[in-house]
């Protein structure tokens, strides 16, 4: 009896002990390799889900804010029902639900570890984090030089398309920079959950320093790449961590305020920017330029079936049977159309899901933002500043349903909800 006891706890610390490496390769590999964030967050899960040890798994508490995600999901699957793409609707669905769990049962694994394993665990996250910006920043200044070689050392490894790259002969010549925007947008999703866990280790005066060249060199990073949105949403979240920080009374509403304009005044916003000649602005990027025309589209046809919307999935197929009659205006970068996707997970949002799927959205982002705010004082200006960071990739980038977008946001929010931990007993992590 004594010697199973004993081998148990002798696996189960061992499997705890096997949480840290693990997170920091499923880490340090979406940022290296975003499309593959899908599967290292199921492996990643898997890991969590026995760290416990055999027998015992955690199970994910009922949460506010997972009932409110779970709710948008369901509703988003009866969208199906008059969806132009069903099936495909109602599989990204089972991806976001299964993206929650596998969330949810890391968060709850999490809850349970004791404040050494919390300690490596954070550890991880930062060790992942800079070898992870250390990759993409060499990228993103050596031109694509260190995936050029690769190429070159390993043609297997190429992909079949070359619109990415420039070639001469057989050799990859040159790779295209915006191909290390997905690899941009994984940064600025963890970044904060990394300096959270950073500044959670040790409160020494030298190791905010470190943090702070951290958050600099990533911001020098966003700026030297062709991804503006990253560069924006570096700043725009530094700017609330200094208030929250600072005031966080003011920092706490703030980014509430945020969420609920976003939410809900995304659509006339859209149709504002575009009304006020910003589309013909040549201060502004030609590919802020066609999105504003695409928003503008886009949100005017969410006038034509406002409340329950045209049905998940639908933006793409419906897209590509308008797009050769869509009509290009003059002294205008983009056709009036919606694109493959709405590049603003909003206007997405309120296009296939309606009035419905908006406010769904908008408790979920509520429920979340009130986790936010319970979390210990010493980390709160950290998940509020990871906030309108996602809030911003969000409103510029990639369309909603894609799995490892979905999965870089489920690991941003996992991986802030491990670095702020209610705060224990530092001496007794490093005993």
């Amino acid at each position: 009896m004594t010697l199973a006891l004993s081998t148990d706890r002798t696996a189960s610390a061992i499997a705890a002990r096997a949480l840290a490496p693990a997170t920091a390769v499923a880490v340090a590999a979406c940022m290296v390799l975003p499309r593959a964030a899908p599967v290292m967050l199921v492996l990643l899960a898997i890991v969590w889900l026995f760290a416990p040890g055999p027998g015992r798994f955690s199970r994910p508490a009922v949460t506010p804010l997972l009932t409110a995600v779970v709710l948008f999901a369901a509703y988003a699957a009866v969208t199906a029902a008059w969806s132009i793409e069903p099936r495909e609707g109602v599989l990204k669905v089972c991806w976001l639900l299964l993206a929650v769990l596998a969330g949810a049962t890391m968060l709850a694994t999490g809850a349970r570890l004791g404040a050494a394993d919390a300690a490596r665990i954070r550890r991880a996250l930062v060790i992942a984090f800079a070898i992870g910006l250390a990759y993409v920043g060499c990228e993103v200044l050596l031109g694509g030089k260190l995936l050029q070689g690769l190429f070159n050392l390993f043609e297997a490894l190429r992909p079949v398309s070359r619109k990415h790259m420039a070639m001469r002969g057989d050799a990859v010549q040159s790779i295209n920079p915006y191909v290390f925007n997905r690899n941009m947008g994984a940064v600025v999703l963890l970044m904060w959950p990394a300096l959270a866990a950073g500044a959670a280790l040790v409160r020494a005066p030298g190791v905010r320093w470190v943090l702070a060249l951290l958050f600099v060199a990533t911001l020098a990073v966003a700026a030297r790449s062709e991804h503006e949105s990253s560069a924006i949403a570096i700043a725009v979240s530094g700017i609330v961590f200094v208030v929250a920080r600072l005031l966080p009374r003011i920092g706490r509403p703030l980014v509430l305020v945020g969420w609920l304009a976003a939410t809900l005044l995304m659509v006339p916003v859209a149709m504002l920017a575009y009304t006020a000649g910003m589309h013909k602005a040549d201060a502004i990027p030609v590919t802020a330029r066609a999105r504003i025309i695409l928003w503008d589209y886009t949100a005017r046809q969410v006038l034509h079936r406002p409340l329950l919307g045209v049905g998940i999935a639908s933006t793409r197929t419906m897209d590509e049977k308008h797009a050769p009659a869509a009509q290009k205006r003059n002294d205008e970068v983009f056709a009036q159309r919606t694109g493959r996707h709405a590049h603003n997970v909003y206007l997405q949002t309120w296009y296939e899901l309606g009035a419905v799927g908006a406010l769904l959205l908008l408790a979920a982002g509520i429920a979340l933002w009130r986790a936010v705010v319970r979390l210990p004082e010493a980390s709160q200006p950290y998940a509020l500043a990871a906030f309108p960071a996602a809030m911003v990739i969000g409103s510029f980038t990639w369309g909603l349903w894609q799995e490892w977008y979905l999965s870089l946001f489920t690991l941003s929010a996992v991986t802030m909800g491990l670095a702020a931990r209610a705060p224990d007993a530092v001496g007794e992590a490093r005993s």
